[in-house]
């Protein structure tokens, strides 16, 4: 499977499917819309260095969703940034983000090679909502990507420290209802934040004051934190919806331009 491939949405070999009571409840809930991936002819054009109006020599932008979430959430930023010739990809992963974190930095980290390796780009900026947030940090953290392969990252209510747990909410219960990668947000991810490895890219971190799921003190990020770090607060925008928001698109297409 290469990245221009439209069914780009797993990595390969793709793990057995789970029963049906074994899958988070919330999987119930199908996506709400589509995402169309890059045409083969524009990548074929990135490959071949056939930059014009249309088609800038900027590094591939990689859109990853968060928990009960799809590529489909990244649709106005993806028009946005295509509009200025960008080319845009919106991964699928861990049964929408459901599965334990740790496998899904995997499975990402995988798509984000294939992409490097079909495209021919060097780096890769990186769009991350809610625990995509997360996994864009987790990525060069983890060493699963090098520093040197991103040359941007922009958070969306990134849960950088975590979920909070509520007393209520039985591990059990959340993984029921949401899967092993919401339960790992609310116990095993630290609420310090990790070290920045050496080199690591400029981070822009989005998050809003109303935010009911991700609290932004969880989203917060500065230059002492992460070298390059920075954080815009935003006031009025829900959980799922803010990175439809067009304050929000327009903060990310600024600065991934």
């Amino acid at each position: 499977m290469t990245a221009s491939d439209p069914a780009l949405a797993s990595s390969d070999p793709t793990p057995a499917p789970k029963r049906w009571w074994q899958r988070p409840l919330a999987l119930a809930v199908g996506p709400r819309g589509t995402f169309v991936p890059e045409p083969a002819e524009r990548v074929a054009e990135y490959r071949a260095g056939q930059f014009s109006a249309q088609l800038t020599d900027a590094p591939p932008v990689v859109c990853i969703h968060g928990t009960i979430a799809g590529p489909e959430c990244f649709t106005p930023i993806a028009q946005s940034l295509r509009a200025r010739g960008r080319l845009v990809y919106s991964l699928s992963f861990g049964s929408r983000g459901t599965d334990a974190i740790t496998a899904n930095t995997a499975e990402i980290a995988a798509l984000i090679h294939a992409i490097l390796a079909d495209t021919g780009a060097s780096q890769v900026d990186l769009v991350g909502h809610s625990q995509g947030g997360y996994q864009a940090m987790h990525l060069l953290t983890s060493g699963s990507l090098a520093p040197t392969q991103v040359r941007r990252i922009v958070s969306i209510s990134g849960c950088f420290r975590g979920v909070p747990h509520p007393r209520w909410l039985s591990l059990r219960l959340a993984r029921r209802v949401a899967g092993q990668g919401f339960a790992d947000l609310l116990t095993r991810l630290p609420w310090e934040l990790p070290t920045a490895p050496p080199q690591s890219p400029p981070l822009l971190s989005i998050a809003s004051r109303t935010d009911l799921v991700v609290p932004f003190s969880s989203s917060l990020i500065d230059d002492q934190q992460w070298p390059g770090a920075r954080t815009i607060l935003l006031d009025g925008h829900a959980h799922h919806t803010i990175f439809a928001a067009d304050e929000v698109v327009e903060l990310v297409t600024a600065e991934l331009s």
